[in-house]
């Protein structure tokens, strides 16, 4: 557990300086590095990644981290997640099953919940188009027309998102689409289920470990 904890102590270190100085590690030599440790590099997802974000999230709430050291961060975190999206699809090329869809309400910047969800479902083989910023109703309706998934995951960063749901609904009943569509993301917690538009439901991998095989 030790050089697993160093790992953790050195990366938590470098993300976070007040300062520019010093490189950050690109995502590929944070693979070699987990690997050395006999991490394999999907599970620096949850292994390392999950537990470095809730970190980060918690000096933010206290005011200790700047805003440099937060643009930090995310640089960090965007370059693991890209290194780990080309060894996946290097190592796993081929899909099966309808196509997915995961993205953003507008208003929401935040893509790091769904690229996660997106490495971990093409672990299981699955086909997902993960959109990375937030694109207008009609632009992802004419995609779910064109590709037609079984499933559209929408994070929203907050409740008053939920009116792109129910944009979204009423588009795919009117263009006769069927797909299921699920909502998540910090918004979605304070939001009732009994609230949410007709025909979309919460994410919760937690609560529901089988929707996947739902769908």
């Amino acid at each position: 557990m030790r050089p697993l904890y160093a790992f953790h102590r050195d990366l938590l270190a470098a993300a976070t300086k007040l300062s520019d100085e010093g490189d950050l590690p690109s995502g590929a030599a944070l693979i070699a590095r987990g690997a050395a440790l006999g991490i394999a590099p999907l599970d620096l997802s949850m292994g390392l990644l999950q537990p470095l974000l809730y970190e980060v999230g918690r000096l933010w709430e206290t005011g200790a981290l700047s805003h440099r050291a937060e643009a930090r961060f995310t640089s960090l975190v965007d370059d693991l997640l890209e290194a780990l999206l080309l060894e996946q699809q290097q190592r796993r090329p081929n899909t099966h099953g309808m196509p997915i869809i995961l993205t953003v309400a507008i208003g929401n910047r935040h893509t790091i919940g769904i690229r996660m969800l997106g490495l971990s479902l093409r672990e299981a083989g699955r086909d997902v188009r993960v959109i990375h910023e937030p694109v207008a109703i009609g632009s992802l309706l004419d995609l779910a027309e064109l590709v037609r998934p079984a499933l559209v995951g929408v994070s929203i960063s907050e409740p008053a998102q939920i009116s792109y749901l129910r944009e979204l609904r009423d588009g795919l009943d009117a263009r006769r689409l069927v797909v299921r569509t699920l909502v998540g993301g910090f918004g979605a917690r304070e939001i009732d289920a009994n609230a949410l538009p007709t025909g979309v439901e919460p994410f919760s991998p937690s609560e529901s470990p089988d929707w996947l095989q739902d769908t």
